[in-house]
């Protein structure tokens, strides 16, 4: 799946909009933190959150991997 973007960019003065896609990634983790441990398959933006969090909670992220469209 792909998600549409418009980017803006200046050259020589000239302010640019230009529109392209860009992919829809989704991300398989599964993590650890104290007793609970949780597989899922979440949007990249969440799942890099959600390393943050385990991380920051002393937790264990033991399978992060990005799927094919």
């Amino acid at each position: 799946m792909w998600a549409s973007a418009v980017v803006k960019y200046v050259c020589a003065g000239i302010t640019k909009l230009k529109k392209y896609k860009e992919p829809y990634i989704r991300v398989n983790i599964c993590w650890e933190v104290g007793e609970e441990k949780k597989c899922v398959t979440l949007p990249k933006e969440e799942a890099y959150a959600t390393r943050d969090w385990v991380e920051e909670n002393n937790g264990c992220v033991f399978w992060f991997q990005a799927l094919p469209d």
